[in-house]
C-alpha cells in the first residue's frame, strides 16, 4: 500500500534518514536514540495537528529519547521521549519489512509513532513486559486531557517462533472538536505471530481489533462519529529464501 508515497504521476523522494542509538547497559545505564527523517515520509510520520502544530515539513524528527536501566533485578529499562511506536507487526523502514511495500494494517489500524514513557523488564528470560504512558496516537502534544495507556508482551518461544501481544487504550479525539473527548475511549489490541518452521521459509502473521466510542463512520478516529466504531484486520506474509542473495515474499 502507498502509505507514504501519495504524489501520483511524479517522481518523489521518499526517505532519507539518519539514526544514532546508544544502548543502555548494567555498565552504562544511560543511552539514547534520535532519528531525522527526509522526504515523502516525514509528513506523514505524525500527522495529527495538535496546539496548532503537526509535521507538514519534508523534516521531521521522528524518534528523539532517552533510556535509562535501573539495577533491580533483571535491569528496569526506562525510555522517555518521541519512538516508533510498539504497536504492529511492520515499521517505517522498506528494508527492514519483509515486503517493499507495507500491509493494509500498517497504514489505517495502527500509530507510526508515540510520545511518552515506557518501561520494560524481563519477567522471564523468554518473557519480556513493557507499559506505556502516552500522550496518544501520532501526536507528540496531546490533543485532549486524557493519557493512553498501552502494554506488550513479547514471549520468545524459542529460535525460531515469537509471539507478541500489544494493546493500547485511552481517548485520542480532539478536545476542540469533540466536547466529550476526555471520556470516548479507543481499545486496540494487535497480535503478532512469526515463526520459520523450515530453514529458508518464515512466516509473519498480524491479527488487530479496535474499538472507539463514539467513533462510528469518523475518519481516522480522531473526530466524533455516531455510535462505537469498529475496525480490524489481519496480514500473513511469507518469505522464501531461494539463494544466499535471493528472496521472495
Amino acid at each position: 500500500m502507498r502509505a507514504f508515497d501519495r504524489e501520483n504521476n511524479s517522481f518523489t523522494l521518499d526517505n532519507i534518514e539518519i539514526s544514532v542509538f546508544k544502548q543502555s547497559t548494567e555498565k552504562d545505564p544511560i543511552g539514547f536514540g534520535f532519528t531525522t527523517n527526509y522526504g515523502e515520509i516525514a509528513q506523514r510520520l505524525t500527522f495529527v495537528p495538535s496546539d496548532g502544530r503537526v509535521d507538514d515539513d519534508d523534516f521531521t524528527v521522528s524518534q528523539g529519547f532517552v533510556t535509562y536501566k535501573a539495577p533491580v533485578g533483571k535491569g528496569l529499562d526506562f525510555k522517555f521521549g518521541k519512538f516508533a511506536t510498539w504497536i504492529g507487526a511492520e515499521l517505517w523502514e522498506s528494508v527492514d519489512n519483509p515486503n517493499f511495500s507495507r500491509s493494509l494494517l500498517y497504514q489505517n489500524a495502527i500509530p507510526f509513532t508515540n510520545t511518552g514513557l515506557a518501561i520494560s523488564y524481563p519477567l522471564l528470560d523468554q518473557l519480556t513486559t513493557t507499559f506505556y504512558l502516552v500522550n496518544g496516537w501520532d501526536t507528540f502534544v496531546d490533543n485532549n486531557d486524557s493519557k493512553t495507556f498501552g502494554y506488550q508482551f513479547n514471549w520468545t518461544v524459542s529460535d525460531n517462533t515469537s509471539f507478541i501481544v500489544n494493546g493500547s487504550h485511552g481517548a485520542e479525539q480532539d478536545e476542540d472538536i469533540v466536547s466529550d473527548a476526555d471520556s470516548n475511549m479507543r481499545h486496540f489490541w494487535d497480535i503478532i505471530l512469526t515463526l520459520k518452521p523450515f530453514e529458508k521459509t518464515a512466516f509473519n502473521l498480524n491479527f488487530d481489533f479496535g474499538t472507539e466510542e463514539e467513533g462510528n463512520g469518523a475518519a481516522g478516529g480522531f473526530a466524533a462519529g455516531s455510535g462505537t466504531g469498529k475496525w480490524w484486520g489481519f496480514s500473513g506474509i511469507v518469505s522464501q529464501e531461494i539463494t544466499d542473495y535471493f528472496g521472495l515474499a
